[in-house]
């Protein structure tokens, strides 16, 4: 600076003409003070701000005493004996949910959902396949053909394939292997399952008639009554007078169509009337007497 008068001599400055926290950190030129500038044991821990020494800022060597916990180089005694102990960490955290435990962990049983799985797994489960398969070489769940053969130590479907199939061993080819009973009573058969009746079985009770029979009538067709048969009154001989039916009658008069057959003989007792625009047509033969 310029002055009046003299130039003042020039005298240094030592440390002890600078009084105490007049020279700060912005006025010191970067890269000026370097670690040899610093005597030894010149910094305590006191002059750091926490937290300001991170892992890079530490000799590579302690980094590695440290990760070893060996000679715990840079740390103070009780702090070596921490490490030693255990101190600063008490224990791990115990876990609940899907995942338990402290130390060594457990997963819970049925926590695993599909959702949890990789998508790999899930294709793997829906197509069966193993290790030693791929999903293109395995069977879908729609089905398919299977080209090898297939075992099983349990069942298909609740059947014991193994006793099944012995059993369908013993059976030929479109063999019937069912041996029918033999019968025997009204109706008997044989082996070949045929059915015969027996003969002079058949009695009324065995019939399906229509009415309840009376002694003399006899059994007539009938296809509208239940069975299609039906006891009635015997009139193939026409009436009669007395015991025993001793005198047999006929009307004195025809008032019907009547046809003989060349092979039938008629005979009535006269004489006999037929009836205007009435015919009797005689094939065989008839006798009036």
């Amino acid at each position: 600076m310029p002055y009046l008068g003299k130039e003042p001599a020039r005298v240094p400055v030592t440390a002890a003409d600078i009084p105490d926290d007049s020279i700060t950190a912005a006025k010191i030129v970067d890269g000026v003070i370097t670690a040899a500038d610093i005597g030894p044991n010149a910094v305590n821990t006191s002059e750091l701000v926490d937290d300001a020494v991170t892992a890079d800022k530490l000799a590579n060597s302690i980094n590695t005493a440290i990760a070893a916990n060996t000679a715990k180089t840079g740390i103070t005694t009780s702090q070596a004996n921490a490490i030693t102990a255990n101190t600063a960490k008490v224990t791990n955290a115990t876990h609940t949910g899907d995942v338990t435990g402290a130390t060594a962990l457990t997963i819970t049983d049925d926590a695993v959902t599909a959702a949890k799985l990789a998508n790999s797994i899930n294709t793997d489960i829906a197509t069966g396949v193993t290790a030693n398969t791929t999903a293109n070489a395995a069977l879908p769940k729609s089905g398919g053909a299977m080209t090898g053969a297939i075992t099983t130590n349990s069942t298909f479907d609740g059947r014991d394939v193994a006793t099944d199939g012995t059993k369908l061993d013993g059976i030929a080819a479109s063999a019937n292997n069912y041996v029918h009973p033999n019968h025997s009573g009204e109706v008997t058969s044989t082996a070949d399952g045929a059915t015969v009746i027996v003969d002079n079985m058949v009695d009324e009770a065995n019939l399906k008639i229509s009415n309840t029979p009376t002694n003399g009538y006899v059994l007539t067709a009938q296809s509208g009554n239940t069975g299609g048969m039906t006891w009635a009154e015997m009139t193939g001989g026409g009436p009669s007078l007395g015991t025993d039916s001793i005198i047999r009658t006929n009307a004195q008069t025809i008032s019907e169509n009547i046809t003989i057959p060349s092979t039938t003989n008629g005979m009535s007792a006269g004489p006999i009337t037929i009836a205007d625009g009435y015919t009797v047509t005689v094939n065989g033969n008839w006798s009036v007497v």
